[in-house]
């Protein structure tokens, strides 16, 4: 019973044993004690319990680089969470944070193994996570990382359409990021010189240097001009 001093007492008990394992790098004993903080969690149907359970088993796993295992416990976290209902809603939350940083942790992987519709369908996901959390930022990254993933599959106006999106996130950021703004510019040029339109490209390049100049980024104004004059 999740209301009773044993049950208490016992959550306690093994989540500062697996705290403390954690701390001392002995993350496979952690990821046990986490693991008994679960079962009990569940036999007592306190399904937040269990959520923080998941959530806390899905950062151990990404410190011992399992990013498989630690998806499937965030994904975990967001469905127990999600049926809870409202008093989960931080963990629903948390969980999809963390999706997010998996997400593109993978999809990285993806891209450097070479398994380009593995890394698109993975930075879909880890779209779909940031909307659902509220991460405009992480939303725009991913997008910028998405469309450089569509573009060298040879996808240009999906790749396109994505930087926009990337770009206009990073303007409606308070401060606004001009780095992002230039590198979204950088990516659109890229992208309209491969189509042939050398007119855009340029136009999106004069762009860049002058976000550039604006965010006194002296190296990208420096890539900016070359690229203009390589037109």
């Amino acid at each position: 019973d999740r209301g009773t001093g044993r049950y208490a007492a016992a959550c306690r008990s093994y989540l500062t044993l697996a705290e403390s394992y954690a701390e001392s790098g002995e993350l496979g004993t952690a990821v046990e004690f986490h693991g008994k903080v679960l079962q009990i969690c569940m036999a007592a149907h306190d399904m937040v319990g269990a959520a923080e359970a998941h959530g806390r088993l899905g950062r151990i796993h990404v410190e011992q680089g399992d990013l498989d295992l630690a998806i499937e416990r965030h994904e975990q976290q967001v469905a127990v969470a999600s049926a809870a209902g409202p008093e989960a809603m931080e963990q629903k939350r948390d969980g999809q944070r963390s999706l997010v940083s998996a997400y593109g942790q993978q999809a990285e992987a993806a891209e450097k193994a070479g398994d380009t519709a593995g890394a698109i369908a993975t930075h879909e996901k880890c779209l779909e996570a940031a909307r659902q959390c509220g991460d405009v930022a992480g939303e725009g990254l991913t997008q910028h990382r998405l469309g450089m993933t569509l573009a060298a599959a040879g996808e240009t106006e999906r790749a396109m359409q994505c930087q926009r999106l990337y770009r206009d996130a990073c303007a409606a950021q308070q401060p606004v990021d001009l780095v992002g703004q230039g590198k979204a510019g950088q990516a659109l040029a890229a992208a309209a010189q491969a189509k042939g339109d050398t007119d855009a490209a340029a136009n999106y390049l004069e762009d860049c240097i002058e976000l550039a100049s604006r965010a006194e980024d002296t190296a990208a104004q420096s890539r900016g001009c070359a690229a203009l004059g390589a037109l």
